[in-house]
């Protein structure tokens, strides 16, 4: 697998191939930051936490500046570490960074979510959908916060969200290349919504 390969392998979340091959293409250039920052991702991704860290570190001492691929990683891997205030502050830069891809609103939005405030984590999700409309990912996570609106009791709107939900579920099943537990979720729980 050439280092090329390897990069797309992620996005298959063929992680072991491609950390085995980012791993051989750093052995021969040390010094190659968006190296480090794949296999910083390709390590969060895998649930290797601390390794992932210890890859971004060096992708950030290499880059002359942040970017937003790196505050990115930064904050979806403190994120999953559940170090909410330090995942908050990566995902907020990277926000404020040229070239800032649309799945830090998503992953923001998520934190939001895992913090309990549902209005500002569907507005980040909103947002991540405009910016990236046939992102699967960020279509499932419109849908997740739409189902806890649906069912929290403070939200009075629960006819305009369970159109919404419908429309969600019925979109995100009519897509090619959406990975089987989401389509599996999606699908059981349009069911029970229409049964409901």
């Amino acid at each position: 697998m050439t280092y090329e390969q390897a990069i797309e392998a992620l996005s298959r979340k063929n992680f072991t191939p491609a950390i085995a091959t980012i791993l051989g293409h750093l052995r021969d250039n040390p010094c190659k930051a968006d190296a480090w920052l794949y296999l910083g991702v390709a390590y969060s991704e895998a649930g290797l936490q601390d390794d992932a860290l210890e890859a971004l570190d060096r992708a950030e001492l290499l880059l002359n500046e942040p970017t937003a691929q790196l505050c990115e990683a930064f904050g979806c891997t403190l994120l999953r570490l559940k170090r909410y205030q330090e995942a908050r502050s990566y995902l907020q830069t990277a926000l404020n960074l040229p070239d800032c891809p649309a799945s830090a609103y998503r992953n923001l939005g998520v934190l939001e979510f895992k913090a309990g405030d549902l209005v500002a984590a569907r507005e980040l999700v909103e947002t991540a959908r405009d910016h990236g409309p046939d992102d699967v990912h960020t279509l499932y996570a419109r849908i997740v916060v739409l189902d806890r609106l649906l069912n929290s009791p403070s939200h009075n709107a629960h006819t305009m969200i369970r159109a919404e939900l419908r429309e969600a579920l019925t979109d995100i099943l009519g897509r090619p290349g959406v990975p089987k537990e989401m389509a599996a979720s999606a699908a059981k729980r349009l069911t029970d919504l229409d049964a409901a």
